[in-house]
């Protein structure tokens, strides 16, 4: 079965990061590709980071496949994706990896592209 891997790169996301992660989460894929979310926490403040906890474990409770990776200090965006992109070359690649922005311009690429992306 193809992943499509979905790093989100997130720092003190405290009020936007669950409506986003929903957003994700809610969209539909081709039946035969499953999604996992890798989430960076690029050393946020520790009741961000603790709420972003919060949300991982109740996506996981609801059968959501997702990686949460804490930098121990502010690296900045690059680091972050490239922190994305190392864990899951470790857990063995994916097949297709898209980058979620939570908000601006193109914020809503990935609600409107994941079918032609999954079905490439």
């Amino acid at each position: 079965m193809p992943t499509l891997h979905v790093v989100i790169p997130v720092f003190n996301e405290r009020r936007t990061l669950e409506p986003c992660l929903d957003r994700v989460v809610d969209v539909t894929l081709p039946d035969d590709w499953s999604m996992r979310l890798c989430i960076i926490d690029d050393h946020s403040a520790n009741d961000a980071f603790e709420h972003a906890q919060d949300i991982a474990t109740k996506l996981a409770e609801r059968g959501v496949d997702l990686d949460l990776h804490r930098h121990t200090q502010n690296l900045g965006k690059g680091a972050a994706l490239q922190t994305g992109f190392d864990a899951i070359m470790q857990s063995g690649g994916g097949d297709d990896v898209i980058v979620k922005k939570k908000e601006g311009p193109h914020a809503n690429f990935y609600q409107n592209n994941t079918a032609a992306v999954a079905t490439h």
